[in-house]
Parts: C-alpha cells; structure tokens; sequence
C-alpha cells in the first residue's frame, strides 16, 4: 500500500474518532438541555448550529467511505469539499463553548458563574474538545494527502 492509501485509512480512523468524540459531547450537550430554551438550560450553541455541523460531518465521512470502496477520488475530493464548512461550524461552536468556558472557570462575580453553570456546554469536558479538534485536524491532514 503506497502513501495515499495509509493516509486514506489513517483519514477513516481519524474522522471516526473525532465524529466519536463529537456525538459524545453532543449527548452531553443535549441530555443537559442544550436544545431546549428555557432559563434552566441557557445555551450559546443553536440546535441548527449543532446539527448542521454533525450532518453534513456524517455526509463527508459517508463519502469518504464510498471512496475507501471504490476509489473514485471525485468521490474522494466531494468529501474532502465538505470539510471547510464543518471546520467554520466547528470553529464557531468552539468559540462559543470556550466562552462558557471561560467563565466558569475565571469566576466572573456577576453572571459568569451562574451562566456557565447553567449553560449545556459548560458540561462539555475540555479533553473531549481538544480531542475531537485534533482528530479533526488530523482527518483533514490524511484525506487530502489520501486524494492528491
């Protein structure tokens, strides 16, 4: 097996890791209430936000493995199109988590702590962040190595 083809399974591994990852902060995410809007679950992260970023995750890595199957690298290169715009999504819903974030963790007297608390992101553990980001990096890294 050459370069492109390791780099192409080391893509699969990478992109089932982060969408690993990813579904396991989005339970979390949700079991606290990150869908619903009340003044008990008061989220920064929309559900379109989140959904978005997970569909059209799934519809890349769907792809990826059509490409895996047949090699068709117009196939390779449609999964590889998509993963700008889950990148975008992904930074923004990083930026807002890392807000929640941020204030639990620095103790803003007024409202910091008791938004955080009360936020569905806050539960989201930072591990669980940085790991499905370095999946993503590295699934960006192997696919386009894999296709070019």
């Amino acid at each position: 097996m050459d370069v492109a083809g390791v780099c192409a399974w080391l893509g699969l591994i990478a992109w089932l890791l982060a969408a690993g990852r990813g579904f396991g902060m989005f339970t979390t995410w949700l079991s606290s209430g990150g869908a619903n809007r009340s003044e008990h679950a008061v989220s920064r992260i929309p559900l379109p936000l989140v959904v978005g970023h997970m569909l059209i995750a799934v519809v890349g890595l769907v792809l990826w493995v059509g490409f895996l199957i047949t090699g068709n690298r117009g196939i390779g290169w449609a999964a590889v199109a998509l993963l700008p715009l889950v990148a975008v999504l992904g930074v923004i819903m990083l930026l807002r988590w890392r807000r929640t974030f941020r204030a639990g963790r620095h103790h803003h007297p007024a409202e910091g702590v008791a938004a955080a608390n009360r936020s569905p992101e806050a539960r989201i553990r930072s591990v669980n962040v940085v790991v499905h980001g370095v999946a993503a990096l590295a699934t960006v890294t192997f696919v386009v190595v894999a296709v070019l």
